[in-house]
């Protein structure tokens, strides 16, 4: 659903003098270039997960009060999920 909606869009063109250049093709979260969040997250060496819901559902990159809570709430969801909820059953077929 990438560039169906207004949370995300998908570039594939440039835009040249009065023609569409064919690019590698870019993928944008909410006007933000996911390779320029992503190399936040590699720069600082800290996963980005919760930043990157935050940005998704509210349209802008978290402040660190902001953070703090996003984290704290899916921390609590993350509770109530049934134990086995990440277990892969298939795990030990590819060891």
């Amino acid at each position: 659903m990438a560039g169906l909606t207004d949370v995300s869009k998908i570039q594939l063109y440039v835009v040249g003098d009065n023609d569409l250049i064919p690019c590698d093709g870019k993928l944008y979260y909410q006007r933000v270039d996911v390779e320029d969040i992503v190399a936040g997250f590699i720069k600082e060496k800290r996963f980005g997960y919760e930043e990157t819901i935050y940005l998704l559902l509210f349209g802008k990159l978290p402040d660190k009060e902001e953070l703090d809570t996003i984290i704290q709430i899916l921390s609590d969801y993350r509770m109530l999920l049934p134990t086995d909820f990440v277990k892969d059953k298939n795990f030990g077929a590819f060891c």
